[in-house]
């Protein structure tokens, strides 16, 4: 070069077994370019010591040519299934990626693929994303009553509670009763918030036709003692009691009634009885972690 004149710098192969110029014999094969390379018994011996990676390999583009193959229908399909495998397994990362798979094949009518992604979203916490997903598996089915039921529940908890009404009401439309239970306790809680107690009350007695249950029975026992009705107050509680093998649930279940709504004296003496009841606390501790913060009260 201009600052070292005469210098002459040259490219070195060292720690090599064979000239780089065989790499650069385009008529030769890989296999034959090694043996040049290696040696026959060396190639030989590396083909024996990775026989079970090549049929891996094999089997693996046998599977990938039989995919590029099927039509972008199947594709979507498969997607599709495995999103609700995965949803079933509350693996929700994996769901809503297999559901947007199946998007991507094909922008399908299976209500389905859009409820299961918008579930999988609303899991996920995000609920915005999840709404219009929910409305268009309405689109694809308007008697499928759990689009509307989850969209309720969004709304309920956002308090836009006329919005939610509305939902759970189109809803209970398409479902048929004896499935309906809890698209009753929706009605009725949204009810409850909206200050139609009386309507509220018939649809809590809908769900305990439907389900006998401690959930049905805990809301039934709140009306009563809005009601001052003593005695039907205290038969839902005791009825409660006697179909849970779990009283310390009961009451818990109980106390986040009461507390919801505002009746926290009474909701503090139901979270006491849990308290005594609670012999697994692993199995408790956090909703009563949750609900003794909610009413503030020292253990």
């Amino acid at each position: 070069g201009q600052i070292f004149p005469g210098t002459v710098l040259r490219n070195s192969h060292l720690n090599v077994t064979a000239k780089p110029q065989s790499y650069q014999k385009k008529e030769l094969s890989i296999e034959k370019a090694l043996t040049e390379e290696l040696g026959e018994d060396i190639v030989l011996k590396l083909q024996q010591k990775n026989q079970l990676d090549s049929r891996l390999c094999e089997f693996a583009n046998s599977r990938l040519d039989a995919w590029l193959k099927q039509d972008a229908t199947t594709k979507s399909q498969r997607f599709g299934a495995l999103g609700e495998t995965l949803s079933k397994n509350r693996d929700w990362r994996g769901a809503k990626a297999a559901f947007e798979n199946s998007l991507v094949f094909k922008d399908c009518s299976e209500v389905k693929t859009y409820y299961g992604l918008a579930e999988s979203l609303e899991k996920m916490g995000d609920v915005d994303a999840a709404i219009p997903y929910y409305r268009r598996a309405i689109e694809c089915n308007h008697n499928f009553a759990w689009s509307y039921f989850r969209l309720g529940g969004i709304f309920y908890a956002q308090e836009a509670f006329k919005e939610a009404l509305e939902y759970y009401k189109r809803a209970i439309a398409v479902h048929p009763f004896e499935k309906s239970f809890f698209l009753y306790v929706g009605l009725g809680d949204t009810l409850v918030k909206l200050g139609n107690i009386e309507s509220a009350a018939d649809a809590y007695l809908d769900s305990n036709k439907i389900n006998s249950s401690v959930i049905s029975k805990s809301r039934l026992a709140w009306i009563y003692y809005r009601e001052k009705n003593s005695k039907r107050f205290n038969e839902q509680v005791d009825k409660a009691l006697q179909i849970s093998t779990d009283q310390c649930a009961v009451y818990l279940e109980l106390c986040d009634v009461f507390a919801s709504h505002g009746d926290t004296e009474i909701a503090a003496e139901f979270y006491k009885k849990a308290l005594k009841l609670d012999f697994d606390s692993q199995k408790h501790s956090v909703r009563l972690q949750r609900i003794s913060n909610i009413l503030n009260v020292v253990e």
